[in-house]
């Protein structure tokens, strides 16, 4: 099972309530993906991405420095076999 921002859940998966509440206040307040306004592109942002993976290290997780806005494809183009 994938939650709505792509990811495997399983039963102890962090992506799971706790963070669909703060992806939706982060994508609130960053509301364009980073890597398009980089190219001076506006899109919206659709997914909240670790930029350096965690790897289940959960102060890392939850660390919001470590997070940016992107819009799907480029999540796809940064993360290709998520998609």
């Amino acid at each position: 099972m994938k939650s709505s921002s792509g990811h495997a859940m399983s039963r102890s998966s962090p992506y799971g309530a706790k963070w669909q509440a703060a992806r939706v206040v982060y994508l609130a307040e960053h509301p364009c993906c980073a890597m398009c306004a980089q190219r001076g592109v506006v899109a919206a942002a659709t997914v909240v991405d670790h930029v350096v993976p965690h790897r289940g290290d959960m102060a890392l997780f939850w660390r919001r420095s470590n997070w940016q806005p992107l819009c799907k494809p480029a999540a796809a183009i940064r993360w290709p076999w998520r998609c």
